[in-house]
């Protein structure tokens, strides 16, 4: 069984920061955030996230990324 590896991947589709790649022209995307382990706030917001993404939501898979960045955890304050 043999694959074109010929055609290019699909288009990045992402909320995050989208520049140019200085040699390759392409998208160079920002990471998103984790679920700090035993955080409700984090763990809702990575199913939400989750479910926009699949859905093809990216204002609300944005969303759920700034809730995951910006809420404190308790180490943080």
């Amino acid at each position: 069984m043999s694959q074109d590896h010929t055609r290019p991947p699909p288009p990045l589709r992402s909320d995050a920061d989208l520049r140019t790649a200085p040699d390759s022209g392409r998208p160079m995307v920002e990471l998103e955030p984790i679920v700090r382990p035993g955080c409700c706030v984090c763990t809702a917001a990575e199913r939400i996230r989750t479910r926009a993404r699949r859905d093809g939501r990216t204002g609300a898979v944005a969303d759920a990324n700034r809730i995951m960045r910006q809420h404190p955890h308790r180490s943080d304050t």
